[in-house]
């Protein structure tokens, strides 16, 4: 079984979101640089009072960076070690940590796309919407550092991933990206310029984002500026519990859509989808996506419990 190297990160900032969902912003030691893919998730380790190692996965919440930070978006589960762990970490603090690792990550070529997320399944799309939205702005093209890099992760296009279980065991099918050049991880991604590339051509990107109530929209102002900035991206929060005053979408993720993608001829050939949360929600939208007649390789999902 390989064995993969434990990395160190202190705890820069502690943000809250609501009464139990956290923002957390840390920086790898003694690496000038933490590589990583758009999606993927860390799988870190902390020991109990007791002594037991606990390990739980979580998706990172930031996009790739040249310096060595990440971030998480994380809920503190009842009775969950982990969880209430990071929450209750003192900026300073240390984790240890492997990875990265994981496969739900942006498909090449890009296309139209739509991210269904619910609650902290927010997490990897905040990471992949800003890369995607920062490459279109420069007219940069994602590739791999050698294709068969993203042609490996793409095999299992529409296989639910089941990552960040806080508190339950980690299950996952994911492969990580590694440099045989000391202890920096490479993402396995460049950037090429390329006018062809689908971001030049102002492909759309939709993030419909559920949640109970207004409070619970994370990250909402930061998503709101990048649709005011990016016209190619629509930012559509729904809510299940929205207050009278809620002058936007209501209800489940699921039922807006079809208003996206319903319209569309060939819609598996010309628009991805990815989608992020409980497994509840997954799976109605994987099944939705399939009754309107979708490939499964057009669809990426990921459940966390």
């Amino acid at each position: 079984m390989a064995q993969f190297p434990t990395f160190t990160a202190r705890l820069l900032r502690s943000n809250p979101h609501s009464e139990f969902t956290k923002h957390l912003e840390f920086e790898v030691l003694e690496v000038p640089r933490f590589g990583f893919v758009a999606g993927q998730w860390l799988s870190v380790k902390a020991h109990t009072p007791d002594g037991e190692e606990i390990t739980r996965a979580y998706s990172i919440a930031s996009p790739p960076s040249s310096n060595a930070h990440f971030a998480f978006c994380l809920n503190r589960v009842q009775d969950g070690f982990m969880s209430n762990y990071l929450c209750d970490l003192e900026e300073g603090s240390t984790i240890a940590f492997q990875g990265p690792f994981g496969n739900f990550i942006l498909r090449s070529p890009l296309r139209d796309s739509i991210f269904i997320a619910t609650g902290t399944g927010i997490a990897p799309f905040r990471s992949m919407l800003h890369e995607l939205l920062r490459i279109g702005s420069s007219g940069d093209r994602v590739i791999g550092s050698s294709d068969a890099a993203l042609s490996e992760a793409q095999s299992a296009q529409f296989d639910v991933e089941m990552v960040q279980s806080q508190d339950e065991p980690m299950w996952s099918d994911g492969q990580t990206t590694r440099s045989s050049d000391g202890p920096i991880i490479r993402s396995g991604v460049q950037m090429a310029r390329s006018p062809d590339h689908p971001m030049t051509r102002s492909a759309e990107f939709w993030l419909l984002f559920g949640a109970r109530y207004e409070r619970d929209i994370y990250y909402r102002d930061e998503f709101e500026r990048l649709a005011a900035e990016h016209p190619n991206f629509h930012f559509l929060p729904t809510l299940s519990r929205g207050s009278p005053e809620w002058n936007g979408l209501r209800g489940y993720v699921q039922e807006h859509v079809k208003a996206i993608v319903g319209d569309r001829k060939d819609k598996d050939k010309d628009m991805h989808a990815y989608i992020c949360g409980l497994d509840k929600m997954v799976r109605a939208n994987l099944e939705l996506l399939k009754s309107l007649g979708w490939e499964r390789t057009s669809i990426r999902a990921e459940k966390y419990d």
